[in-house]
């Protein structure tokens, strides 16, 4: 599944790559990858200040796949304006990078999760997690054991990529 990042953030670039990583990590068959110049994407990424979903004010938001149209995803760039040095990761990069996080995964076809379970897919932020279900990178910004469990009780493990804009029922 190809995604393209209209902006041209550094910041965002990474925190995007990072969290199509943690996706890809999960080893379910779905692949995030770059789109590549001149090809179109499957999910198209923008910032926007000021984000908001319907009234309220929101981190990101994601279409769910649906039928034949391309899906995008909208993050609010006031996530991205930090610095990241080398030797700290600041709690803004946690928090874009899960919030990006969540959002693939609503492209990928997934809802939100009961907040009371561990899972990238809550609707609140941070996500807290039990020592029975940690996150698999120990963090609270990556898709978790319950997440791969939901992707494989939807899609079942693929081989090759899939082409969401032909599905129903990603």
């Amino acid at each position: 599944v190809s995604y393209r990042l209209t902006a041209q953030n550094p910041t965002a670039k990474r925190v995007v790559e990072g969290a199509a990583k943690s996706w890809n990590d999960l080893r379910v068959g779905i692949h995030l990858r770059k789109a590549h110049r001149g090809s179109r994407a499957d999910i198209t990424i923008h910032l926007r200040r000021n984000l908001r979903h319907g009234v309220r004010p929101v981190a990101g938001y994601a279409d769910l796949p649906n039928g034949n149209r391309r899906l995008t995803m909208f993050l609010d760039a006031s996530l991205f304006e930090w610095t990241p040095t080398a030797s700290s990761t600041s709690w803004r990069q946690a928090s874009a990078l899960s919030v990006a996080a969540h959002e693939f995964g609503h492209n990928l076809g997934l809802k939100h999760s009961d907040p009371a379970r561990c899972s990238v897919m809550n609707y609140t932020y941070p996500t807290r997690c039990q020592p029975t279900a940690e996150p698999l990178y120990g963090d609270e910004c990556s898709p978790t054991t319950l997440d791969r469990r939901r992707l494989l009780e939807k899609y079942g493990r693929r081989k090759g990529n899939v082409r969401f804009w032909n599905c129903t029922d990603l």
